[in-house]
């Protein structure tokens, strides 16, 4: 399955601006809290990715593979869109219960145009007889923002 989902963001007042937490955190906008958080093992791009208490660079989209008795089970793939303004490659991830996301806008404020924002992303959704090579190829056909994330 795969689900596109675009956040619209637009401020009410003028000059407002957006961070995540104050900290070398940095979480912020789209957040999962995925079941079983300790069969998850994270893949990008590059191959397995061994989460930490800060955020790691890892790519455009994060694998978040369940991990049964060392077997596939299944899993949730996260591609943030790679035209859009929020596409840093950085990710706080976790191997137990908290929130996994990608990291946007970090812990350093951002202005957001008055015009609006708009940050997209394409989430793979797979059981356990999908072949994990075709991520990259879907990760390609996903273009749809607007020029920096504005509209």
């Amino acid at each position: 399955r795969v689900i596109d989902l675009r956040l619209h963001v637009k401020p009410l007042l003028d000059e407002v601006s957006d961070g995540g937490a104050d900290n070398e955190k940095g979480y912020g906008r789209l957040s999962l809290r995925l079941k079983d958080a300790e069969q998850i093992r994270f893949f990008s791009e590059n191959g397995y990715v061994q989460p930490k208490e800060t955020p790691v660079v890892a790519g455009g989209w994060m694998d978040f593979r369940k991990r049964v008795n060392g077997g596939n089970k299944g899993g949730l793939v996260v591609m943030v869109d790679p035209k859009g303004i929020d596409h840093g490659g950085k990710w706080i991830l976790r191997d137990f219960k908290s929130m996994q996301n990608p990291v946007f806008p970090g812990n350093v404020p951002f202005s957001i145009p008055s015009s609006g924002l708009m940050l997209s992303y394409r989430l793979l959704v797979y059981g356990d007889d999908f072949d994990s090579l075709l991520i990259s190829d879907i990760f390609k056909t996903f273009y749809f923002s607007s020029k920096n994330g504005k509209f």
